[in-house]
C-alpha cells in the first residue's frame, strides 16, 4: 500500500516533429521528457495514436531519474496525405514494475506527407504498361480505342457505324468520327 501511494508520476512532455514529410522516408520525432518528481521512473513511448499505415520505430524503455530531462529521438515512417498527429502516449512505470500510469502529450501537429518521386515514377510506369497492354489487346481483338481524334466528312468506304448523327443533322452532310 505504501509503494502504491508513493507512485505519483508527473512528466512534462513536448513533441517536435517536421510538418513536411515524404512518403516512405523516415522522419525524426523528438520528444523532450522531464520528470517532475524526485523518484526514478521507467518510461515507455507508445505511438498508438498514429494513423493506419504510419509506422514508428520507438526506443525501448527509458530510465528517467528524478528531476532529469531527456531528449528522445525516434523515427516515424509516414504515408501520403494530410494528417493531424496527436500524442504520443507515455507510460510511466515504477522501478519495481508493479504500477504504471499512462500520460498523454497534448500536442496536435498537422503534417503534410508528400508522395516520393520513386513512388510517382513506379505508378506512372505501371499506368503506361497498363495502357500499352490494353491497346495491344484491342489491336489483337480488332477493336478500336474509344478516344475520339476528330470529325471529318464521309468518304466512300467508311463504316456507317461511325456516322456522328448530331453533327450530320447540324451541317446537312454525313460526318464520321475518327478515333485514335
Amino acid at each position: 500500500l505504501y509503494i502504491r501511494s508513493e507512485f505519483l508520476p508527473e512528466i512534462e512532455a513536448k513533441r517536435e516533429l517536421d510538418r513536411r514529410m515524404t512518403e516512405g522516408k523516415k522522419a525524426k520525432s523528438k520528444l523532450i521528457l522531464k520528470n517532475l518528481t524526485d523518484k526514478k521512473l521507467k518510461i515507455e513511448i507508445l505511438e498508438d495514436s498514429l494513423h493506419a499505415g504510419f509506422k514508428a520505430e520507438v526506443p525501448n524503455t527509458i530510465v528517467l531519474n528524478g528531476g532529469d530531462e531527456k531528449n528522445v529521438e525516434y523515427n516515424i515512417i509516414p504515408i501520403k496525405g494530410v494528417y493531424k498527429i496527436v500524442g504520443p502516449r507515455i507510460r510511466a512505470i515504477d522501478m519495481r514494475e508493479l504500477y504504471y500510469k499512462d500520460l498523454f502529450v497534448d500536442t496536435e501537429i498537422e503534417v503534410e506527407v508528400y508522395p516520393s518521386l520513386d513512388v510517382i515514377k513506379e505508378e506512372a510506369k505501371a499506368e503506361e504498361n497498363l495502357k500499352l497492354a490494353l491497346a495491344y489487346k484491342k489491336f489483337l481483338l480488332g477493336l478500336e480505342t474509344v478516344d475520339l481524334h476528330s470529325l471529318r466528312r464521309f468518304q466512300p468506304g467508311d463504316d456507317i457505324k461511325r456516322v456522328e448523327w448530331k453533327a450530320t443533322a447540324r451541317l446537312g452532310e454525313l460526318i464520321v468520327k475518327d478515333f485514335l
